[in-house]
């Protein structure tokens, strides 16, 4: 939260003018945590079309695990300007909010029928799990996916723990005993992060200004305030992003 920071010039843009400064705050970060996570982390069509941009979603199906929070938000609505046919979770009392991205199917996680519909809607072309469940829940289900991608890693809790070789060692012990049963679904199971890349930021920029992205926040607190904003997240449940106005 410093006043000012050193960024690359190439990491730097113009805010749209359709939104506000509160608004533009709130997207970079978990817009581009979302991209990464599609685009990136599991490409639609592979790593060569990934390359040379991003790869389309059209006729892809997608699950997305927590659609009403402040990744999963942005994901759908990424996902929907992409093509993609999407199935989301969330609360009941979220439906509405989420039904307003454009899904047509949403599941409430806490139905007693939620795991016997996530199985029934399967195969997923993309499993994106922005609700923190981890890489253990791609495998609580027989159902079929081709990438699943949660935002949920121990990379960074390794290495600061183990170091850089042991704790590098330890994740790739986890992720590869991770895909092990996932084999069976055909399916792989990936880590997403947030990447600060230039072509995600002007893919971001473009869809709000087509105004097929548009932040929801959740709510809003002064910088005096930030300690409430911090216990506000770490409650959870939350419809969209939390804001920090500097101004106030």
């Amino acid at each position: 939260h410093a006043e000012f920071v050193n960024v690359d010039k190439c990491l730097v843009s113009k805010k749209p003018k359709n939104i506000s400064d509160v608004e533009a705050a709130t997207i970079l970060y978990a817009g581009l945590t979302a991209f990464s996570g599609i685009f990136v982390s599991a490409p639609f069509d592979g790593y060569p079309a990934a390359l040379l941009g991003r790869s389309s979603g059209k006729g892809k199906r997608v699950l997305v695990l927590g659609a009403s929070g402040g990744v999963g938000h942005l994901a759908v609505q990424i996902l929907r300007a992409e093509g993609a046919d999407v199935i989301a979770t969330c609360s009941e009392d979220a439906k509405s909010l989420v039904e307003q991205l454009g899904v047509t199917k949403i599941i409430d996680y806490n139905s007693n029928e939620c795991s016997a519909q996530l199985m029934s809607e399967s195969p997923y072309d993309l499993i994106l799990d922005c609700a923190g469940q981890g890489a253990e829940y791609a495998n609580a289900f027989r159902w079929k996916f081709a990438n699943y991608v949660t935002f949920k890693s121990p990379l960074l809790k390794n290495l600061d723990d183990k170091g850089l070789i042991f704790g590098g060692l330890e994740s790739a012990r986890a992720l590869i005993s991770s895909n092990i049963p996932a084999l069976s679904s055909g399916g792989a199971i990936k880590w997403g992060y947030f990447l600060p890349l230039p072509n995600g930021i002007q893919y971001l920029k473009e869809l709000v200004e087509k105004e097929q992205l548009r932040p929801i926040i959740d709510s809003q607190f002064s910088y005096k305030d930030l300690p409430k904003a911090y216990e506000k997240v770490a409650a959870g449940h939350l419809r969209g992003k939390v804001a920090i106005d500097y101004n106030n």
